[in-house]
């Protein structure tokens, strides 16, 4: 989103309704999710409003809507870019990536990989409106507006058994 023209939701809610119309768009009845970081919520509210749509749901890096610390992810975000600028080191290696050698290793190879995408790459700026809107989406979860705090038994059961 970062990079992307046009307009956003301001709520993970209302992310979540726009990536189920998206779907259905595109003519799948069942798909699998994965929800990485702030996609993790969004992953989340689908499979509690639609789990029928959801074969197998992944989640990395993201936690429960409202949960405990959620609120202070826009100003950790904003320590690891300081941290990185002053370091001169990717802000996403300290967001990401463990404090660990093996963290470490991850991190750089992480980003070597990215380095592989040689066309349609981002600019390396996030839009104002990007920053807000992460700050908003954020602070909504935060105030419990999209209270998901785990999958439904329903769903839990059938990801472990499929």
């Amino acid at each position: 989103m970062g990079g992307s023209s046009g307009s956003t939701p301001d709520t993970i809610e209302v992310m979540a309704r726009d990536a189920v119309l998206f779907i259905r768009a595109l003519g799948f009845d069942q798909v699998d999710l994965l929800g990485l970081s702030m996609g993790g919520f969004i992953a989340q509210v689908i499979a509690e409003q639609e789990p029928h749509l959801i074969r197998k749901v992944i989640l990395a890096g993201t936690g429960p809507a409202g949960g405990t610390g959620i609120d202070k992810v826009p100003a950790l975000t904003l320590q690891a870019t300081l941290k990185g600028a002053l370091t001169r080191q990717d802000p996403k290696l300290s967001l990401f990536f463990t404090e660990t050698e093996g963290g470490r290793r991850a991190g750089r190879a992480f980003l070597e990989r990215l380095k592989e995408r040689t066309h349609h790459r981002d600019k390396g700026r996030i839009s104002k409106h990007c920053r807000r809107l992460d700050t908003t989406a954020l602070k909504s979860e935060a105030e419990g507006l999209a209270e998901v705090s785990r999958l439904p038994p329903a769903l839990g059961r059938a990801t472990a058994t499929s």
